[in-house]
């Protein structure tokens, strides 16, 4: 949102369109954000990786 107000503010044409890096940098920055917690969940979920073999990685 704060994105699109900028880019009103500097007169854009499409004020919603977001080019590739922009999108590569909120990406970089959400994943900085995750806990390692939620990361270990999601795999956990995932079923691409069991309880047993999580353990092994993480100890």
């Amino acid at each position: 949102m704060e994105h699109a107000l900028d880019r009103i503010e500097e007169g854009e044409e499409d004020p919603n369109k977001v080019g590739m890096l922009k999108g590569i940098e909120w990406c970089a920055e959400a994943w900085q954000q995750l806990s390692v917690e939620t990361i270990q969940h999601c795999w956990l979920h995932s079923t691409l990786i069991s309880k047993t073999d999580m353990n092994f990685v993480l100890h």
